[in-house]
């Protein structure tokens, strides 16, 4: 038997969701001249979803949603249980993680994306 969700539950798990869609598709999302490309290898070369899902550490969120990305990234949209907002793109050769957006509850962005194909040099710091 399903458990049901009372309306006020479902209502909050409607704003979050709300608010992950438009954090992933406004202003922290690529630009669609900025498309992230992770890999060109061939599919055979991935590591497995179960790894990357591990990686991601999923068990930490109320909900996630995950997707190959048309740049051949493993894409995570998450709702954490506090229902912060989490966009993720991970490389699925190596692993790494390529851009990681997560928006808290009180509206506080932590964002950290590496640069495309290889990370550019530090910037010297004025002494």
């Amino acid at each position: 038997m399903m458990p049901t969700i009372s309306p006020i539950a479902c209502r909050r798990q409607l704003i979050a969701l709300s608010t992950l869609f438009m954090a992933a598709f406004t202003a922290h999302a690529s630009a669609p001249k900025e498309a992230i490309v992770c890999t060109k290898e061939p599919r055979s070369a991935w590591v497995g979803e179960q790894k990357i899902r591990k990686l991601f550490n999923e068990g930490q969120y109320a909900k996630v949603f995950f997707k190959i990305s048309k740049g051949n990234c493993y894409e995570f949209y998450a709702i954490g249980k506090d229902n912060s907002t989490t966009e993720a793109y991970y490389d699925p050769v190596t692993m790494a993680a390529v851009r990681f957006n997560r928006v808290t509850s009180d509206v506080r962005m932590e964002s950290q994306t590496t640069t495309q194909p290889a990370a550019a040099p530090a910037l010297k710091r004025p002494l």
